[in-house]
């Protein structure tokens, strides 16, 4: 036997027996921040009125409400037709027009996660849409803002082929690389709620984008000749340091409390022998 064809033999062996002790489930998937990730996904989704790609995230109840739901999903071309139609076309906007119409251009990173709670396999989280660092909203209606419930369902499945697909993808070497395909268990979408998407922005924007472009037009040219007034640009500047460094404090000492408050509450627990739910 050639040494070329022992150095092959070895390698078989070497990957059959990482394959053998390979896990068929990768439980690592379970972890939080994976459900958190297709709780964005999901926010976006209903933003955005893509029902289809709901009704594949979802399961009963919300599965049901869905179903019964008309959705108006629109497309890019029919967002540009409908902006032109009052003369906010994205291609020779100003900086103050553009601001306007960014939010119908939605983008994963724009969903903020800023309440989450979870119990077990169930997660109740909070996703504000904010563009250029602020929650888009609509003047007099409220906040763009969904509020989803997440719940992690294993899912028993001793197939052959799937089961040998888990166990290549679980593999020490590739599993960073295999996203989900490690696991039969999946994060759903089993309720929501929330009151304003795309639609309903877009419908805002044709009846009264133009009044509010014109604020956010006047709003730059007042801040260009701020910045052209050196002294009352530097009185500004000293003004916003003033102010940081204010909430800065106010940040520090709320935090300390908080820790306080939450470690007491903790010890309060253990002293009664009470203990907290296991997490996801």
């Amino acid at each position: 036997m050639s040494f070329k064809i022992l150095k092959i033999i070895i390698g078989l062996l070497i990957i059959g027996g990482i394959f053998y002790y390979s896990p068929e489930e990768g439980y690592w998937l379970r972890d939080p921040m994976h459900g958190i990730e297709m709780g964005r996904t999901c926010s976006l989704y209903l933003f955005c009125s893509s029902k289809s790609a709901l009704l594949q995230a979802c399961i009963d109840p919300a599965k049901a409400q869905i179903e019964q739901t008309t959705f108006r999903e629109l497309s890019l071309s029919d967002i540009s037709e409908d902006l032109e139609k009052i003369h906010l076309d994205p291609k020779t906007l100003s900086i103050g027009k553009y601001g306007i119409i960014a939010p119908l251009y939605p983008e994963m990173e724009d969903m903020k996660l800023i309440l989450l709670q979870s119990n077990r396999s169930l997660m109740v989280m909070t996703f504000a849409y904010e563009k250029h660092h602020k929650v888009v909203e609509i003047p007099g209606k409220g906040k763009i803002l969904f509020t989803l419930g997440m719940r992690y369902i294993e899912v028993v499945d001793k197939r052959l082929f799937p089961k040998i697909i888990r166990k290549i993808a679980n593999m020490p070497l590739i599993r960073g690389f295999t996203g989900t395909a490690g696991t039969a268990g999946r994060w759903v979408l089993f309720d929501y709620k929330y009151e304003i998407d795309r639609n309903e922005y877009l419908d805002w924007l044709l009846k009264d984008g133009n009044s509010v472009s014109q604020k956010h037009d006047e709003a730059v040219k007042n801040f260009q000749a701020l910045i052209k007034d050196t002294k009352s640009y530097e009185k500004w500047i000293n003004g916003l340091k003033e102010h940081a460094m204010e909430e800065l404090d106010l940040a520090y000492e709320w935090g300390s409390k908080a820790i306080q408050k939450q470690y007491r509450f903790l010890e309060n627990l253990q002293r009664h022998k009470v203990f907290l739910p296991d997490t996801p």
